[in-house]
Formats: structure tokens, C-alpha cells, sequence
């Protein structure tokens, strides 16, 4: 179940006149102000549901996540940089669409009816999200048992076996050497059926060999810079588990706008 959010984006403050000669400066970490945003939406709608997934301010809970999600910005117009390091993305245009993703009714619900319930969010007191258009895409069924997808947000991968927070150190895909790569991908793949599925079914993964079919992004996020992979992956799964990747996405911090895929012919 996907949805997509068509965002107004504006600076918020002393300095944040906007028109056309002076573009939109939004956060280099911007996977957390749309990680609030989301946050947000589902406790305007179901503070049960909020509870269950992230707790409450006496507890705080770490739960695995069904879903993930990308920001696509139609007037990206460049990077601006403080002392040689990138901290703000500049638009020419304030608009970010929001794709959500995920397998559970109840939260993309939860997503859909918050985000309608308030549609002018404001993170930080330096950025305000006003909802412009709210789209529901019809459910995309797989019943196949070889997909190839595209990345539509960087996935981050570590070493098999290893916490996601240790060294916050990732892998990067290299085809020359991809044999720890792929070993983690596939473990991180099967480790994600068990927790959903509850089985761990035979998975291959048909890394691709050409230059132009991968790309190594360095992100910047927590402060912390990490290492991420854009790539077109074949996988050879069963098709609830080929299902399960394109609805809430592969490796690790999904949830925080890693991992997000799309199916492509």
C-alpha cells in the first residue's frame, strides 16, 4: 500500500521571506523533519497506534517498522555548504512529495487521516509542512517469483549479524568484491520475511555488474555521514516475500527513509 503527499515546504522566522529569486532551504538531514511529519500524522489519527510503535514519553519503544518511505523534490536546485561541509538543500520551488510505504492498513490509514486532520505541521520552529494533496495508489500485487526493482530511496546495509548501530559503519556495493555485500543483503532480506512472515524462505539476489545500474550515496544523517547504495536489484524470492520488500522496503533504518523500491518491467 503506497501514499503519496504533496508537501508545501517553507522556511519559518526571522529570515524566511520567500519568493522567487530566493529558493527554499531545507535541513541536509531532512529524512528527520519528514520522520516527524509521519510521527505526527499517525498520533493526530491513532494514538494507540503512536504508542505501540514508538511509546510514550516515559518509555520509549524500539520496534521494527513496517513501512518506509522516499522525498522526491521536483526543484532541487542545488547544495549550500558551511565551512566546506553540505547543510542545507536549496529548491527553486517550495514542493516535496512524500511516498510512504507499507503492508499494515492501519498505518497507512493512520498516515492518510492524520495528515488531513492537521495540514500545516511545524518542525523545529525553522520549517513548516502544509498539505497540498493527499493520493492513495491503487494496491500493487506480486505474484511472481523473480522481480527486478529499482531504488527509489538509498538502502543501507551492514555486515551480517551486526547490530544497525554498530560504528554506524555500511556497506558499500563493489562488483569486483561483492561477496560480503551480497551475503548481508541476502541475510538482512531473510531476517526481514522471519520478522513479517514469520518463515525464511530461499532467497537469491542478482547484484548488478554494470556501472550505470548501481551508485554509492554518502548521507548525512544523526550527524553521522553513511554510506548507501542505489541499485537495480533482481531478486529470486517468493512472491509474499518479494511483496514484502516492495511494501516496506529492504536493509536497515527503513523507517527513517532508507530502502524503498520500486518494481520495474
Amino acid at each position: 500500500m503506497r501514499l503519496s503527499l504533496n508537501l508545501e515546504i517553507n522556511n519559518t522566522g526571522d529570515n524566511s521571506i520567500i519568493n522567487s529569486s530566493i529558493p527554499v532551504k531545507i535541513p541536509i538531514e531532512y529524512r528527520r523533519m519528514f520522520m516527524s511529519y509521519i510521527k505526527h500524522c499517525i498520533n493526530q489519527a491513532d494514538s494507540d497506534l503512536f504508542t505501540f510503535y514508538y511509546g510514550d514519553h516515559q518509555n520509549k519503544i524500539e520496534r521494527d517498522k513496517p513501512f518506509t518511505f522516499s522525498v522526491f523534490f521536483p526543484q532541487l536546485q542545488g547544495i549550500e555548504k558551511t565551512n566546506e561541509h553540505p547543510s542545507y538543500l536549496l529548491l527553486s520551488k517550495n514542493i516535496a512529495i512524500l511516498n510512504i510505504s507499507t503492508n499494515d492498513l492501519e498505518l497507512i490509514t493512520a498516515i492518510y487521516n492524520g495528515s488531513l486532520k492537521k495540514t500545516n505541521f511545524s518542525y523545529s520552529n525553522k520549517f513548516s509542512i502544509i498539505l497540498k494533496h493527499a493520493y492513495i495508489h491503487p494496491l500493487k500485487k506480486i505474484n511472481d517469483s523473480r522481480v527486478k526493482f529499482k531504488t527509489l530511496s538509498p538502502f543501507l546495509i551492514n555486515k551480517k549479524g551486526q547490530n544497525e548501530d554498530d560504528n554506524l559503519k555500511y556497506l558499500e556495493y563493489n562488483p569486483t568484491n561483492s561477496g560480503d555485500f551480497k551475503d548481508a543483503l541476502k541475510f538482512n532480506l531473510i531476517e526481514l520475511c522471519r520478522k513479517f512472515l514469520k518463515y525464511e524462505p530461499n532467497i537469491e539476489i542478482h547484484l548488478p555488474p554494470k556501472e550505470t545500474e548501481y551508485k554509492k550515496i554518502v548521507v548525512s544523517h544523526y550527524k553521522q555521514n553513511m554510506t548507501a547504495n542505489k541499485m537495480i536489484l533482481d531478486i529470486e524470492a517468493p512472491s509474499d516475500a518479494l511483496q514484502l520488500f516492495y511494501d516496506i522496503g529492504i536493509g536497515v533504518r527503513r523507517s527513517q527513509g532508507f530502502g524503498m523500491l520500486e518494481v520495474i518491467n
